[in-house]
């Protein structure tokens, strides 16, 4: 007993000085204790979850959305919204959250699992991370389970509309089928686009130098035309690469909000495709100078030749004339 009530004594104090903590960062500001709290680990679960409440909930998330999932420490203001949510939305591998959870001593709250549902950037298995959402919160929030059914149907239907935009202007832009070296968690994304990988990368920190020359290789084949990166995963390597073999860079997220004016999941695969769309563009267009600067190379060099072999006819016209000229005089003397 007395260990118990160390315990949430000690739990008590700690939010207390998170609170205090956060109260202090600019921005931050006290909830309406009476409106139902959702905290999501992620920008992109904190969309579907917005989607499928509506006006239901306040709907919040941890994890800034430019950084590395598998990097991120939490913050004392990730344990004040962690204790206080009423439910928390996650992938289910988030280890940094799972200890917030047991640190803050939430345990009244329902945790919604994503785990295992497939490509979170892929429309065709975003559908069932809706669905995963919906189908719990209509549980926990069981009077508006009718409105929030109603929500996740509307949403996929927005979802497949986007969904079929998107390749259509892949097509249009004729760049369907374009060959590229992509970072492994943008691979499943650019392939439903319509794209060919030639091969695909994992983590720049992990890979040696021997797997770096792969890539590199990998991205010099001919067919190659784009050099894609998760901007979550760092875009250095592939710069680099890209300098080195002449392709060109495209960097993609794999979260909303992480780039201005980017703040939902249809927002965000919608800046992805133009950004693949105008690779290829501003590729094609790279070697298109190129090869016009080339033509102008050969056409000079053709001028150069002919220049030169009149130049050549002129002097041994010259010569001829002169020593005509010269056997000439001879004669005559």
């Amino acid at each position: 007993m007395t260990n118990m009530r160390t315990y949430k004594i000690g739990t008590i104090a700690l939010v207390a000085v998170l609170l205090a903590t956060a109260l202090a960062v600019p921005g931050w500001v006290a909830a309406d204790e009476d409106e139902l709290s959702i905290v999501c680990s992620n920008s992109l679960l904190a969309d579907f979850t917005s989607n499928v409440v509506g006006d239901l909930a306040r709907v919040e998330y941890l994890m800034p959305s430019g950084v590395c999932p598998s990097h991120y420490d939490s913050r004392p203001s990730d344990a004040v919204m962690v204790a206080g949510a009423d439910i928390i939305v996650m992938m289910g591998w988030e280890g940094w959250l799972n200890g917030l959870i047991v640190s803050t001593g939430n345990d009244d709250a329902v945790l919604v699992k994503c785990m295992g549902l497939g490509e979170q950037n892929l429309p065709t298995d975003v559908k069932d991370f809706v669905d995963r959402i919906a189908t719990d919160l209509a549980v926990a929030m069981e009077e508006d389970a009718a409105t929030i059914s109603a929500n996740a149907v509307a949403y996929k239907e927005e979802i497949d509309a986007k969904a079929a935009e998107l390749v259509a202007r892949v097509e249009a832009a004729d760049a369907t089928g374009r060959t590229v070296v992509v970072m492994t968690w943008q691979k499943a994304f650019v392939e439903w686009l319509g794209f060919e990988v030639e091969f695909s990368f994992g983590p720049p920190e992990e890979m040696s130098v021997g797997d770096q020359l792969e890539v590199t290789s990998a991205a010099s084949e001919d067919a190659v035309v784009l050099m894609v990166d998760n901007l979550q995963s760092g875009a250095e390597f592939g710069a680099l690469v890209a300098s080195e073999t002449g392709v060109t860079h495209v960097v993609l997220t794999n979260f909303p909000d992480a780039t201005p004016n980017v703040n939902t999941y249809l927002e965000m695969i919608e800046y992805n495709t133009e950004q693949l769309i105008k690779g290829v563009e501003t590729y094609d267009y790279k070697k298109g100078e190129i090869a016009s600067l080339e033509e102008q190379v050969d056409d000079l060099q053709v001028q150069n030749m002919i220049f030169l072999s009149l130049a050549l006819i002129f002097i041994l016209c010259t010569v001829f004339l002169a020593v005509v000229l010269i056997r000439s005089r001879s004669r005559g003397e």
